[in-house]
Formats: C-alpha cells, structure tokens, sequence
C-alpha cells in the first residue's frame, strides 16, 4: 500500500499488542520492545507463523504498530484511530485500531 498510495492510505485491522488480558498485553508489548515479538509469535504457532480458526479461517497476528516505522518513512502525517478498547494510548488497550497515512 505504501508503495502504490499517492497522496495517502487508510487501514483498519486488529491490533495484536492490544489484545488479552493486560498481563497478556504487557507480555507481548515487552517482547515487542526487546525484538523478541517475532521469535515468540513463531513459537506460537508452532512455526508456521499463521494459525487457522473457525471464524478467521488462516490468519497471521499483526499490528500496524509492527509496521509504524516504515509507514513514518513514507508519510507526512500518521493518525492512529482506537476503533476498539478504551484508554489513550491505542498501541496497549486497543484491540483494533485504524491507520491513516497521508504522504
């Protein structure tokens, strides 16, 4: 999207950092942090990096968070949306959140 996007791009999606209890939330955000979400997320899933559930069918755990970096590159302006949850700070309550970019 960032790629192709001339003037700006909207995503809405869940928001893997934001979910769970908050010791689960904190968990994760921790290993976040440290570079270890990947390796854990891979253990998860028993090395697939996906899982399959009845409702999602296969899915992959992401967070725009993961990709906020990069999305900083490429745009001027970033506005994170709580779509989810309660609390101000989207990134450790929201379990779905909306990203727009605009370049």
């Amino acid at each position: 999207m960032l790629r192709v996007a001339k003037k700006a791009f909207f995503l809405s999606d869940s928001n893997n950092f934001g979910q769970g209890s908050r010791t689960t939330r904190t968990l994760k955000q921790i290993l976040n942090t440290i570079g270890l979400w990947e390796v854990a997320d891979h253990l998860k899933t028993g090395g697939k990096g996906y899982f399959i559930s009845e409702g999602d069918g296969l899915a992959y755990s992401y967070s725009v968070f993961s990709d906020y970096k990069l999305i900083r590159e490429h745009c001027k302006s970033i506005h994170i949306l709580n779509t989810r949850g309660s609390g101000v700070n989207p990134y450790r309550n929201a379990s779905h959140v909306a990203c727009l970019g605009t370049k």
